[in-house]
């Protein structure tokens, strides 16, 4: 008896650009605070910058791997999804210093 074969399953890359300007530092592009609308500079002087990130998605989608990557983008977390792994008291935490602008 033959048995089918299988179609092969692929990897997803789950990317999403505001990833790529997410910053603890701080950071400022002119006098605007980077995030929302404000992209973070290039090189800011920190290892995990946007370039660095956007230069290794850049490399897996020139490469061969790149045509075996299913790209996709994972949708926003509901406060459900973030309650299965933080208790209420941080996210209402969390949410009074994101109000204030954030901080440390």
């Amino acid at each position: 008896m033959a048995m089918k074969s299988a179609k092969p399953l692929k990897t997803a890359f789950f990317h999403d650009e505001r990833c790529l300007w997410h910053s603890t530092a701080g950071l400022f592009s002119l006098f605007l605070p980077v995030g929302r609308w404000v992209q973070p500079p290039a090189g800011a002087g920190l290892a995990d910058s946007p370039e660095s990130k956007r230069r290794i998605l850049s490399l897996l989608q020139v490469s061969s791997l790149g045509a075996k990557l299913d790209f996709l983008s994972a949708p926003m977390a509901t406060e459900e999804d973030l309650l299965r792994v933080h208790p209420q008291s941080y996210l209402d935490e969390f949410k009074a210093l994101s109000d204030a602008n954030g901080a440390d």
